[in-house]
């Protein structure tokens, strides 16, 4: 018994997510006046959420670009998620850091917040 998709079921689908992808911004923009809620209900937990914010990066890699630099990297997206400060109401980062192996990226999240 075959339950796989089926080539013509794979191309409608494809064709479908197609037409709504292109169609999309006109679905869900907004009109004069409106706004975007909140990500996180600052009143809908007793406690903020906590999140580990990792930059995964090799020091010295020549991907994604020859010249990264990681420090100012860091920087431009620490200043993004300040400029969110207000839609992150609810959310903690108790980790804020670069790990550069997936083991460090696993002590990073595991450890107990200091």
């Amino acid at each position: 018994m075959n339950n796989g998709l089926k080539r013509r079921d794979f191309i409608q689908l494809a064709a479908a997510g197609s037409a709504f992808c292109l169609s999309g911004p006109r679905l869900w923009s907004l009109g004069p006046g409106q706004t975007v809620a909140p990500l996180v209900s600052p009143g809908c937990r007793k406690s903020n959420a906590k999140v580990a914010r990792l930059y995964m990066a090799t020091p010295g890699s020549a991907w994604p670009k020859p010249t990264l630099d990681l420090k100012q990297e860091i920087a431009f997206y620490r200043g993004e998620f300040a400029k969110m400060k207000g839609e992150l109401a609810g959310i903690e980062f108790p980790v804020d850091e670069l790990v550069t192996s997936r083991v460090q990226s696993e002590y990073s999240v595991r450890r107990p917040a200091s």
